[in-house]
């Protein structure tokens, strides 16, 4: 068509109309675009003359209204509108009126209707219906207000399109359910054959379930019964359709009902039918005796439905009975002394039972299971009482006490990675999101259908996992809260869900005995993993990502590869159900706990036979390993701690101060402090060192959970008294309380530390997730050593050890020691020399080292050099794997975070990328006019800076090469480029005496931090809460890097050529040229009192590089000490 067969006044004139509306632009581009039927300008004309813009006391939907109502018209052809009329009726009235959307091909067998009908039917609807590519697709509403105004008489002002669930309808429904049940259900409709066999012990289980029962025949299975209730009592077709469902299809039903996992909801249905038909039990004048108790009945309770009779004796059980047919439905232990109390819930839901052993226990009447165990009395249990709306359970003692007990629980807790959000868990079928800044409830999560019993944040933050009983696993956005897919698989309850560190791969344990593999961005099934008899427990990812270990109560460990999802060993050794497994930081031991009061130790690569720690006389609940691999905790019902040595196996200590079960440990991110959380409502705090315990928080009931913020500044507990504290693990001062909450019962903090997650239940204070900030750390020491700059730093990842490199010599610090001193040192540079007590270094062919790399995986090191090259090395052998040649002069190179690409850069102002593996070139960037000086990649590697000196930064896409932004703002070089860890700033130092920070999303300029001479190194803390820098002018500031405020300024220093913070961020290290004072020196600061720590000697050129090891014991400075006449 002509580029003018619209108008401005035409488009200006359906702007005014849209009112602000996005979704009435949306609609009127649909219509107006549908040429299957008239031609767009035809369409375009039905729009523009419908009534004037705004009428007096017209709704902001008015013109929407209008824009629907044309819509429905044109979907009537010029005959036959009575047939076309009541297809909609049908065909939409299903969409709408249906309890769940079915697939096309399913949603036309349910309707009676050809496919081809349904599709031509939804086809003239598509400016509103969102059409299915294919018959396995559900057709769905574009919009609410779409459905709002068909179920609306007085906004549709055609009656013959307006939906509502009359009678008439939900009678057709209820009647098409079991029209379908009649023709689907049969005995044995799965072909298992062998009824003995548990679904989780059926070979192909789920595909023959899908074959056997299609969606349509699924859907009658599990809502036939909500269909009927809204029919009127007495409709003699619907009676008799239920009459033929009870005599002929009930049990075949039943069975169906097990095979899709909802045999609880198929009790729940009958009697929902019961009330529909006003069924009453019809007793005898004879009753019957219950036999079954072997001691004294002391009480007994109907249920509210009086379908179900409780009774408590003293043997100590609670019985549950079919008062109609008088036989025994199931036997409840877990008291250990006479039961006399019994009370059910309001709504049936929840039994609860009061004893002389001091506890009142909860109880699923349904299934049996225990749901909780009340303690607090310190006599006999007299009495028990529910309160009407179910909400508060009281119990009476003899101890001359009434407690008020809340039934609901919350079960699990979970931090986004960046501080913001806290999710948690529920009971009551929900997820809830919580600001733990501001301690404000966000927002509740819905879609479950039975108790949430995890919850995770995949790495950056953007989507929230929730597994649940309901058998599925819901992917959430946390910031608008919709819900992004729903995985099914699973044939019975999750228990467990973790994220890959790279955020690529969900996993999820089930008590059918599975592991599921997910893709968390298309919501697909990776892989399903079977090979365990029984119920898995717990999941958990190793360090890197390259191995998932799933422990099951059928006392075995799995380990599989995620990639491929295929089994890579199985670990036996344990006689009971295993309730823990965690991999050591260095993933080189996998360590796990049962229920047979054991710890084993494993090697995950060889899976030879195991380590075992016995010492615990009941159960263990909990294992962690300190930060550095070198300590291995472990808590029991025993009301114990052990510490363990993991190399030797042998105990090192026995914490003996709980008086019982102890729930939960932690260790503090430095591993200086070990938390406890026990059922004697207190959490203690003990020296890992010494076995001391330093101090003891006190709740007011079980504390289920604790964690600690990732630079250790805040530890938070979660509770069943409905409160998480936040404790300052330092001093022991409560922080702040969260309440407006259910029991807690676990917690989690964000990886930058800013966030902390609660997990609680609750009624009408539901599971709450909360998000905490968390303040940083400062300045710790000064290390000496070097005598020419230092200009390579790097932390050991047991934070023990840090090694500094120079262009003469290279330095391993230990910084254990007080003050901190070099283990070794190697100076020679022209030819390899020897290296005291480390590794030694690499050098290139021609003896000019100039800088180091280490890849991810420890498997190869990167040397760049004044012969223009780039080599690649294999660390261990010492051989060259390859030359990377097509720079003029590089001088700097960096590897991507997950090694998949090697960027260097170069004096001819171009960055190249190569693939690391291969050795080729994969782009080269060209854009500075002048050498590049610095380059970075994005904690996520979606994104490569880079700093020149023709006073700009660059931003590029290291996939495509291409460039993405150009920030310009310095009047000089940008000396180094540095990103926050969460990836949400970008700093950048410069000759202009300034600290300037951006956006790199935007690339906007945030903030401009101004020194008064050259500014040449800067530093964000590990939790990015705190900026450093470091000037020509002898100082360094701290920054508050949100609000670009100054926090501190440490002087009496040199000219600061290099910083690096300890990974717990309360130290800093500072490497500076003084011509005052030779050898130059390395300072340490301890950044909570703003003092130097410690003054490092040796080097006796400026040092320009630091870097602390991960465990923080090991600092590595470089200098430029080799050459008199410069490097």
């Amino acid at each position: 068509m002509p580029t003018d067969w619209v108008t401005e006044a035409e488009k200006n004139f359906l702007v005014k109309k849209s009112g602000k509306l996005f979704i009435y632009a949306v609609t009127a581009i649909r219509f107006i675009g549908d040429d299957r039927v008239q031609d767009p300008q035809t369409h375009l004309a039905l729009i523009l003359n419908t009534q004037s813009l705004r009428e007096a006391g017209a709704t902001p939907y008015a013109q929407l209204d209008k824009l629907y109502m044309e819509v429905l018209r044109n979907s009537l052809s010029s005959s036959n509108h009575r047939e076309i009329l009541r297809r909609f009726q049908i065909v939409v009235g299903s969409i709408v009126l249906l309890r769940e959307p079915l697939p096309l091909r399913s949603l036309a067998e349910f309707v009676q209707y050809e496919t081809r009908v349904v599709e031509t039917s939804l086809r003239h609807l598509h400016s509103v219906i969102v059409p299915p590519s294919n018959t396995h697709e559900a057709p769905r509403i574009y919009h609410p207000s779409f459905l709002e105004f068909i179920t609306d008489p007085s906004r549709c002002p055609m009656s013959e399109f307006v939906i509502v669930a009359v009678p008439e309808q939900e009678l057709r429904h209820a009647i098409r359910c079991f029209e379908l049940m009649a023709t689907h259900l049969r005995r044995d409709v799965a072909g298992i054959s062998d009824p003995s066999l548990l679904n989780s012990e059926v070979d192909g289980f789920e595909e023959k379930v899908r074959e056997a029962l299609a969606p349509e025949a699924q859907y009658a299975c599990q809502y036939w019964a909500s269909h009927l209730s809204s029919v009127e009592f007495g409709e003699r077709r619907v009676v008799e359709a239920l009459e033929g469902f009870s005599m002929r299809s009930i049990l075949w039903w039943f069975e169906a009902m097990s095979l899709l996992g909802s045999i609880s909801n198929a009790v729940m249905l009958i009697k929902e039918a019961h009330h529909w038909a006003g069924v009453e039990p019809e007793w005898q004048q004879s009753l019957g005796t219950l036999c079954g108790h072997s001691g004294f009945v002391m009480t007994a309770a109907f249920s509210p439905d009086g379908l179900c009779l409780a009774s408590g004796s003293t043997d100590g059980t609670v019985q549950l009975w079919d008062p109609i047919s008088c036989t025994s439905i199931a036997t409840l232990e877990g008291h250990y002394n006479s039961v006399v109390a019994i009370a059910f819930s309001p709504d049936g839901s929840c039994l609860a039972s009061g004893s002389r052993d001091h506890t009142v226990q909860l109880w699923d009447p349904i299934s049996g299971a225990s749901i909780a165990k009340l303690e607090g009395h310190s006599d006999e249990i007299q009495a028990i009482a529910f309160s009407p709306d179910g909400l508060c359970l009281a119990s009476g003692s003899r101890d001359h006490t009434v407690q008020l007990w809340d039934p609901i629980s919350v079960w699990t807790l979970a931090f986004s990675p960046d501080g913001l959000y806290l999710a948690s868990g529920s009971w009551d079928h929900t997820v809830q999101l919580w600001g733990p800044i501001s301690t404000a409830y966000l927002r509740r999560l819905e879609g479950h259908s039975d108790r949430v019993n995890a919850i995770a944040f995949s790495p950056n933050g953007l989507c929230l996992a929730s597994g649940s009983e309901d058998h599925t696993v819901q992917l959430w956005n946390p910031i608008s809260g919709a819900s992004i897919a729903k995985l099914e698989g699973h044939s019975a309850h999750i228990t467990s869900i973790a994220f890959s560190p790279d955020g690529s791969c969900l996993a999820s344990s089930s008590t059918d005995g599975t592991v599921q593999l997910w893709d968390p961005i298309s919501g697909a099934s990776i892989a399903k993993l079977e090979g365990h008899s029984y119920s898995d427990q717990t999941i958990v990812f190793s360090p890197n990502g390259s191995c998932l270990a799933s422990g099951s109560s059928d006392c075995t460990l799995k380990l599989w590869d995620p990639v491929s999802g295929m089994p890579i060993a199985k670990l036996e050794g344990h006689f009971g159900c295993i309730t823990t497994v965690v991999f050591s930081p260095n993933g080189l031991q996998l360590a796990s706990g049962a229920e047979d009061n054991t710890l084993r130790l494993w090697d995950p690569i060889l899976s030879a036979s195991p380590t075992t720690l016995e010492g615990h006389s009941d159960r263990v609940n909990a294992i962690s390993f300190s930060p550095n691999g070198l300590c291995l905790a472990s808590c029991s019902n025993d009301s114990t701690i052990r510490l363990w040595n993991p190399i030797s196996g042998a105990c090192i200590a026995k914490l003996e101060d709980h008086t019982d079960w102890v729930n939960d440990i932690a260790f503090s991110p430095d591993g200086l402090i070990l938390a406890s959380a026990s059922d004697d409502a207190t959490v203690r705090l003990w020296d890992p060192l010494s076995g001391v315990s330093m101090a003891t928080l006190h709740h007011s009931d079980l504390v289920m959970t604790i964690a600690f913020s990732p630079n250790g500044l805040c530890l938070a507990s979660g509770c069943y008294d409905h409160a998480v504290q936040l404790w300052d693990p330092i001093s022991g001062a409560s922080i702040a309380k969260l309440e407006d909450h259910g029991p807690v019962w676990t917690l989690a903090f964000s990886a930058d530390g800013l966030c902390l997650a609660s997990g609680s239940d609750g009624d009408t204070m539901p599971g709450q997730l909360q998000l905490w900030d968390l303040t940083s750390g400062t300045s710790i020491a000064t290390l000496q050593g070097h005598s020419k700059p230092i200009d390579k730093l790097s932390f050991s990842f047991d934070g023990c050890s840090l090694i500094s490199h120079s262009w003469t010599e290279t330095f391993i610090w230990d910084l254990t020691s007080q003050p901190p001193y070099p283990l070794a040192s190697g100076s020679s540079l022209a030819t390899p020399g020897q290296f005291v007590g480390m590794t030694p270094p690499i050098w290139s062919q021609q003896g000019q080292w100039i800088q180091v790399m280490q890849e991810h995986n420890g498997h190869a090191r990167r040397i760049c050099s004044k012969d223009h090259t780039v080599r690649l090395w294999n660390p261990i052998s010492g051989a060259s794997i390859a030359k990377l040649e097509g720079h003029s002069e590089p001088v700097s190179i960096v590897f991507s975070p997950d090694g998949s690409c090697l960027a260097s850069s170069s004096t001819d102002g171009t960055v190249q990328l190569w693939d690391p593996i291969s050795g080729a070139s994969i782009a080269k960037l060209e854009g500075h006019s002048y050498s590049d000086q610095t380059i970075v990649f994005s904690p996520n590697g979606s994104c490569l800076a880079t700093g020149s000196i023709d006073s700009t930064l660059r931003l590029w896409d290291p996939v495509s090469g291409m460039p993405i932004a150009k920030l310009e703002g310095h009047s000089d070089w940008v000396n180094t480029v540095v990103f926050s860890p969460n990836g949400l700033q970008l700093a950048s130092a410069s000759h202009d005496a300034t600290v300037r920070l951006w956006d790199p999303l935007s690339g906007a300029s945030i903030a401009t931090l101004e020194h008064s001479d050259w500014v040449l190194a800067i530093a964000f803390s590990p939790n990015g809460s705190c900026l450093a820098s470091g000037c020509y002018d002898h100082t360094i500031q701290l920054w508050d890097p949100l609000s670009g405020a100054s926090i501190a300024k440490l002087e009496d220093h040199g000219q600061v050529w290099a910083l690096a913070f300890s990974a717990d961020g309360l130290c800093l290290a500072s490497g500076s040229d003084d011509p005052r004072t030779k050898p130059v020196q390395l300072q340490l600061w301890d950044l909570t009192s703003g003092t130097s720590i410690a003054t490092l000697q040796g080097h006796s050129e400026p040092v320009d590089k630091l870097a602390f090891s991960f465990d923080g014991c090991s600092l590595i400075s470089h200098s430029y000490d080799v050459y008199e006449d410069g490097p």
